[in-house]
């Protein structure tokens, strides 16, 4: 067997263990509830929930500023960035200002910020937030999406960013048109 050797679970140690699985980059977005300005935060932390009905949830901190003002509308955007988007990472992954002011986007039939050139985006419904320690848990219904085939996503690992080295391939169950897990 060749299994790393066991340590002392603290958030060092967390961190490091989470940092081995790649993730991609959301922008998760909305309009503040009294200005109606885009507002937005980036996540890491996204996944899909369930196809029937299509759900998705992502984690943000209790601590954010930005998340309850976007939930107090009960809708909000999901933006998967693509390779060539990592300078709006960073500028949504830090306390910034107008961060819309700084990129270029379009509001969705149901105005909601989506991201210009992100790979795929997903407009949502709130459907339910659970508490999971120092975060929340959020679930979305997704009420409309787009998504891009000519790019390759934003990729983060080991607190870095990284760049997959050839698209992934679809599976033989998805060629066959049959109801991949999720």
């Amino acid at each position: 067997m060749n299994l790393p050797s066991s340590q002392p679970i603290d958030e060092r140690a967390l961190r490091g263990a989470f940092g081995e699985f790649a993730t991609g980059i959301t922008i998760v977005a909305g309009r503040h509830p009294e200005t109606d300005e885009p507002i937005g935060f980036a996540c890491q932390s996204f996944s899909s929930l369930s196809l029937d009905p299509p759900l998705l949830l992502f984690t943000v901190m209790e601590t954010s500023r930005s998340w309850p003002l976007i939930a107090a509308s009960g809708r909000f955007s999901v933006n998967i960035l693509a390779a060539d988007q990592q300078p709006i990472s960073e500028l949504f992954g830090r306390p910034n200002p107008n961060r819309f002011d700084k990129i270029s986007w379009q509001p969705s039939a149901a105005n909601m910020p989506l991201i210009d050139g992100a790979v795929a985006w997903m407009d949502c419904q709130l459907a339910q937030e659970l508490p999971g320690g120092d975060h929340t848990i959020v679930v979305g219904q997704i009420e409309d999406l787009g998504t891009r085939e000519d790019a390759m996503p934003l990729i983060y690992h080991r607190a870095g960013y990284s760049e997959l080295s050839r698209p992934g391939q679809r599976s033989q169950a998805h060629l066959r048109d049959r109801r991949p897990s999720v």
